[in-house]
């Protein structure tokens, strides 16, 4: 059940993003802001905030990704650079 277009429900959170109940609150513990619990102990979420969290995520995977492929760009032209005793270095074509 949301509450205004504004906030939603921990559930609503689950259905929109599709994920666990567990999920969203290693979210909250990680950071997305929520309310003081309201009465039976829900706590409401701003919308805004989830979309907002989300993108800061995929933005942080995004950089993780480029990070592992300059690591890897870099260890194969060390590796080409400073061969193994006895092996040749192998050229590189670019």
């Amino acid at each position: 059940m949301t509450h205004g277009a504004e906030f939603v429900t921990l559930q609503d959170t689950c259905r929109t993003t599709g994920v666990s109940v567990a999920t969203v609150r290693r979210w909250l513990k990680a950071g997305l802001p929520y309310s003081q619990p309201i009465p039976g102990g829900r706590i409401l979420i701003k919308r805004e905030d989830v979309e907002r969290f989300l993108e800061r995520g995929r933005r942080q995977d995004a950089a993780a990704f480029v990070d592992r492929c300059i690591e890897d760009v870099l260890k194969d032209l060390e590796k080409n650079a400073f061969p193994a005793k006895g092996k040749p270095a192998q050229a590189v074509h670019t």
